[in-house]
């Protein structure tokens, strides 16, 4: 992934640069009063000519209109923002917000994802974590968001008119987002234990991760109301002061399976599991959500559920650079396409096998 540099701009196009970000900035109107040759020259401590060459251009694309003994007048607006390309290549900033980004293996397939798709299309990509101030300086052409943002971060977004798409769970901002469809998951996942014959399921999580993975929750108690025999146990966020005991959860709710919400809930239910003698899949069957799970190395490996990164960046990449040739915003929601990887932590209960 190639990182680019601001490089120096000649004055003039400097110029150019500001007054298309004032025109675009909705302080002035069509007929009202610009710039005048002199106040730009103090501004930017050079010279009348220096100001003219920029005012040429603005004059050419018919942005401003110069008469003679009046001044200069806006003529028309720009529809979005007008930026110079300041590399030689375009760039899409990629933006993570709220996300843990140490050994977040999803995190890289997602980056990497994206930069292949960009490439593809021409583009570099700018990385920068939670500094959107970073690419707004950067020019670059659109922006991909990555986890979760406060409101003020959207609105600088929506305020910066640089056509941004989503990733995660952002979907407060007026623009496109891909996330995980958390209903369907639920009931996929309920039928996939069901069809397997592991109807006692306990689940167990804590942390800002398993908060998000437990959306999945109410659709997964509706589900499993349908099927005469199968209970789930919810052992989630447990209350302030109190201890997640997954020891205490296993051998109380003697479960057939265990459905945990995020990677960090691995290895105290291992050592759970080992100390009750209990093994993976003969005994218990294990479901991880999401694909951190694969960076740790147990003497089994653990099935996951997952999202179909590589095409669910490849679509908002392609919504992006849409918005980006077009200047047409959209402000639709997608869903990533889920599957469920047994790698031998689940077993058949129809057949014994995993």
């Amino acid at each position: 992934m190639v990182i680019s540099n601001k490089a120096a701009l000649p004055k003039y196009q400097e110029i150019r640069s500001f007054l298309m970000e004032r025109l675009s900035s909705g302080a002035y109107q069509t007929g009202d009063r610009f710039y005048t040759e002199n106040e730009l020259a103090k501004k930017f401590s050079t010279t009348n000519l220096t100001v003219r060459q920029a005012m040429a251009l603005l004059e050419q694309d018919k942005y401003i209109e110069r008469k003679r003994g009046s001044g200069t007048f806006v003529r028309k607006l720009p529809n979005r923002p007008s930026r110079l390309k300041i590399t030689d290549h375009c760039t899409i900033g990629i933006l993570t917000g709220n996300i843990e980004l140490d050994n977040n293996l999803a995190l890289g397939r997602v980056i990497s994802s994206l930069h292949k798709c960009a490439s593809e299309n021409g583009y570099m990509l700018y990385l920068s974590h939670n500094h959107i101030q970073s690419l707004i300086d950067a020019q670059v052409e659109g922006i991909i968001t990555i986890g979760i943002f406060e409101p003020d971060d959207i609105k600088i977004l929506e305020k910066s008119h640089i056509p941004v798409a989503g990733i995660g769970l952002n979907v407060a901002g007026n623009f496109p987002v891909i996330s995980t469809d958390f209903d369907q998951e639920g009931r996929e996942i309920i039928n996939y234990f069901h069809r397997r014959k592991l109807n006692r399921i306990a689940v167990i999580g804590a942390g800002p991760e398993a908060t998000t993975a437990s959306r999945m929750l109410p659709t997964m108690r509706e589900e499993t109301e349908k099927i005469p025999g199968m209970t789930l146990n919810e052992f989630v966020n447990p209350p302030e002061g109190e201890c997640l005991c997954t020891k205490a959860i296993i051998k109380k709710s003697k479960p057939d399976a265990l459905f945990l919400l995020n990677w960090m809930s691995i290895s105290p239910v291992l050592s759970a599991l080992d100390e009750l003698k209990l093994r993976i899949p003969e005994d218990i069957s294990i479901l991880v959500h999401g694909e951190n799970a694969l960076a740790l190395h147990t003497r089994v490996p653990l099935s996951i559920v997952r999202s179909d990164i590589a095409v669910g960046c490849r679509k908002i990449m392609e919504v992006l650079l849409k918005i980006i040739k077009t200047g047409k915003d959209e402000s639709s929601h997608y869903y990533y396409d889920q599957e469920i990887l047994n790698l031998g932590s689940i077993k058949d209960k129809n057949n014994g096998e995993c």
